[in-house]
């Protein structure tokens, strides 16, 4: 990490644009005899370009806590052994607390079972889509997705491309009707999804559905936009465990379906296959919904174990304890950026980013005292480190505005840098214009206005110490004063400004 933060350190130095907010590894830790991640950051971070970065310490604990999942979950023994759902399932000796976690298992693969029966293998590269339990829910986004694929072809796009891409977008819609038949085979579903199917099944709007699906793929202008040599058997065989069921009563069979009479044409054969995809979503629809439902079930007693688990088996709970307790643990570098830009919009980027508290943080990972911040903000090689600590009735402040260039004291402060850095930046593209334009009295006065407005500006909101503008800065540019007459025939022109930013009480 310490060679990180010195090309971080190196970068800023160069491009003179930017600066680091820096983390320190095991920031969340305290200073003891055996480790100091104050004393490791400072060995390791080098003594270049210090003046361009800050450090923040500790760690934050922030008031999101994650959703810890027992599937997330891998016991190990010390030597990183995985344990045995055998030893697992009898860590307490009570019979009914030994059960939960073998509930949690079950109720874990019906879920699995549920998104495992969308099987869209049949999809290929590129465009083809992978299902999961994280995913499933987001079906609609995916068929829209498909469908944009294939809009985004060319009206001249090879008919191999047109075909492969509107093969997908038909997969998925075939895979949710093929699926739900899939489930109704499945062994060792709960009642409740059992139940679900039954209702689904006697359903006569989704079988209308499925066997309106069978119809449409026996279209002619389906069939052409999927193959040149597809045809009707193709897609009996592709249905084929859906004869003699329910899912497409009152039909005997996927032979006993005739095709839709819908007529898909265009121009070529991509509006042909877009025709077709428009009246492809009447038919996703209903079955997405429909899996959606028995997902949403599966997934639902999944919790309801998972809570079962956590609450009342004390092993799972201490260990979902701890984890959370660990995952809310975050670096503050996200939180102090946060803090420049709301300093910097707010008040300017001279004001010192310090003495703000933080949003949407419970607290500290390690507690910081004056004892400990004092060596944080001073010490010999001058790295200073800014404390972020907890006040009785304020919450969590930023407690420090230094940056590692502590033993210096024209760059001691994050505000003084920062300020520079705005108004460098702010002077180069200003004088943009500028270039090419002759080098003489006229361009240098016209120059030397505008910086000085720009900074009198400056002076005017606070950013510049001095009664009268000419206490606060200076700008300097003509012959005999910033140039010789050899820099005037090379073509430079050489602005010089100081500047005397306020620093930090």
């Amino acid at each position: 990490m310490g060679s990180l933060h010195a090309a971080a350190l190196a970068q800023c130095e160069l491009l003179q644009d930017r600066f680091v907010i820096m983390d320190l590894c095991q920031g969340d830790q305290p200073i003891s005899p055996t480790l100091n991640p104050i004393q490791n950051f400072r060995d390791n971070v080098g003594t270049n370009s210090l003046k361009y970065g800050a450090a923040y310490y500790p760690w934050l604990r922030t008031i999101y806590e994650p959703d810890v999942h027992f599937r997330q979950l891998s016991l190990v023994t010390p030597a990183n052994v995985a344990i045995t759902n055998v030893v697992i399932d009898s860590l307490t000796g009570d019979a009914v607390l030994d059960a939960l976690p073998a509930a949690v298992r079950a109720a874990d693969t019906t879920v699995g079972t549920v998104v495992g029966a969308v099987n869209v293998g049949a999809m290929t590269n590129p465009g083809a889509i992978t299902l999961n339990r994280g995913n499933v829910t987001q079906l609609p986004d995916h068929f829209a997705g498909l469908v944009d694929r294939l809009r985004q072809l060319p009206a001249a796009a090879p008919d191999a491309d047109v075909r492969q891409r509107f093969s997908n977008l038909l997969v998925l819609p075939r895979a949710l009707a093929l699926g739900l038949r899939t489930l109704d085979t499945a062994a060792g579903l709960p009642a409740t999804l059992t139940l679900a199917l039954t209702d689904l099944r006697a359903n006569t709007d989704l079988r209308a559905t499925i066997s309106g699906l069978v119809a449409y793929e026996k279209n002619a202008g389906v069939m052409s936009a999927v193959s040149a040599a597809r045809a009707v058997a193709d897609v009996a065989t592709d249905y084929a465990s859906l004869n003699t069921t329910d899912w497409i009563a009152p039909n005997p069979n996927v032979g006993a379906i005739a095709a839709s009479g819908e007529v898909f044409t265009g121009a070529n054969l991509r509006e042909t296959a877009l025709n077709a995809a428009s009246a492809l979503r009447g038919f996703f629809d209903p079955l997405a919904a429909a899996m959606l439902s028995l997902f949403s079930a599966g997934d639902f007693l999944a919790g309801e174990a998972e809570n079962q688990l956590f609450a009342r088996h004390p092993v799972y709970a201490a260990i979902a304890s701890q984890v959370t307790r660990t995952m809310v643990l975050l670096p503050p570098s996200g939180a102090i950026a946060g803090v420049y830009a709301a300093v910097d919009r707010t008040r300017g980027v001279w004001k010192a980013p310090a003495n703000v508290s933080l949003a949407d943080v419970s607290g500290v990972a390690v507690k910081v005292n004056d004892q400990i911040q004092e060596d944080l903000n001073v010490t010999s090689t001058g790295k200073s480190v800014n404390a972020i600590r907890a006040f009785a009735g304020k919450g969590c402040l930023v407690w420090g505005a230094r940056t590692l260039a502590g033993n210096d004291n024209e760059w001691r402060y994050v505000p003084v840098r920062r300020f520079f850095n705005m108004a460098e930046e702010s002077i180069e593209k200003a004088t943009e214009p500028f270039v090419f334009e002759p080098n003489d009295r006229g361009t240098w006065v016209r120059v030397r206005a505008m910086i000085e407005n720009f900074l009198t500006v400056q002076w005017r909101q606070g950013a510049l110490a001095g009664k009268v503008p000419a206490q606060a800065f200076f700008v300097k540019v003509g012959l005999g004063e910033t140039m010789t007459a050899q820099d005037i025939l090379e073509g430079r022109m050489i602005v010089e400004v100081g500047m005397a930013v306020v620093r930090p009480a």
